[in-house]
């Protein structure tokens, strides 16, 4: 009895030792637990802030996608716009090359007006000159003329003068014959 007493005595003791064991594991666990759970909130903590910096960073790429796709809209406007503007300053410079063109032409054509304005100023001047001594002869030529009509006057004043006395004479020698 004895040997089943110390070997109760054992079982309990060594059952009180496991119970212990089993009591200080249990602890642990239990602590191992309560440092599991507050190690799952702060990871859930850290998940939801996690969650939270995803949803501000896909916030923040759509802004950028968004501001992307505005800056290319705004890139193919410009480009557009500066095409239209390369296609105007052609167009300008074709016009501006052909308003030289047309300005020289113009510059060529006044050249050759003034040349011409210069040419018939000279004639005209010719012409005035000429149509003076036209007109200093035809005053002579009226001088000479008006001349000759009071020489022809005279001479018909004197022909009448002579006709008269020759008609005379002849009465007179007719008188005389008949006498």
């Amino acid at each position: 009895m004895q040997a089943s007493l110390d070997a109760e005595a054992k079982g309990k003791a060594e059952a009180i030792r496991q119970k212990k064991a089993v009591e200080q594991a249990l602890g642990q666990a239990e602590l191992s637990v309560d440092q599991a759970n507050r190690n799952n909130a702060d990871l859930q903590k850290v998940n939801k802030r996690l969650q939270q910096t995803i949803a501000d960073y896909q916030a923040q790429v759509e802004e950028e996608q968004r501001q992307r796709n505005e800056a290319r809209e705004l890139v193919g406007a410009s480009e557009r716009s500066t095409n239209s503007l390369l296609i105007e300053i052609d167009q300008n410079r074709t016009l501006l090359e052909q308003a030289d063109k047309n300005r020289k032409a113009l510059e060529n054509d006044l050249h050759e007006a003034a040349d011409r304005i210069s040419e018939l100023s000279a004639a005209n001047s010719n012409l005035a000159s000429q149509k003076r001594k036209l007109e200093t002869d035809l005053a002579a030529l009226r001088a000479d003329l008006d001349e000759a009509f009071v020489e022809l006057r005279n001479s018909e004043d004197r022909v009448k003068k002579a006709s008269g006395d020759a008609a005379r004479l002849t009465e007179e020698l007719r008188a005389e014959q008949v006498i």
